[in-house]
């Protein structure tokens, strides 16, 4: 059976959906401030080291070969965000996940970063964790 990855085209079309993501979240009123917060004093480092890392975590995320190695919920604290936040990126996500893949390619990498925004936000928040059972309930539409 063929993985998220494959199906989306490897890693070209991960390069693609994180490159196009990032060229409108650097747009997007509420999420540059963010970005140039994480930024600090050396944007175009910042970036250079941002991007490539992004692909290696959508490519792990898709399936892929596991080739990010970091903490992706821990990279998010103290940045300030609040719901807003993940509304805007999920949003944008979507935006540049339909625009790029299949539709039941689209719907399955939306999911997965549906989750993640769940976690993060309860993260940063302070709030304990979902169990994988109100995962799997959440789902099945039975929140």
């Amino acid at each position: 059976m063929m993985t998220l990855y494959d199906r989306v085209g490897g890693e070209a079309a991960a390069q693609r959906l994180v490159h196009g993501f990032y060229a409108r979240a650097r747009l997007d009123p509420q999420l540059s401030p963010v970005f140039a917060q994480a930024a600090g004093g050396d944007p175009g480092r910042w970036w250079a080291q941002h991007l490539p890392k992004m692909v290696r975590f959508w490519i792990t995320v898709a399936g892929g070969p596991a080739s990010y190695h970091g903490a992706p919920v821990a990279a998010h604290d103290g940045l300030g965000l609040v719901a807003a936040h993940f509304d805007a990126w999920l949003a944008l996500w979507a935006q540049v996940l339909q625009k790029q893949l299949p539709p039941d390619c689209a719907a399955e990498l939306y999911g997965r970063a549906a989750r993640m925004r769940t976690v993060i936000e309860r993260h940063v928040a302070g709030q304990p964790l979902p169990t994988p059972e109100a995962y799997r309930r959440a789902e099945a539409g039975h929140a």
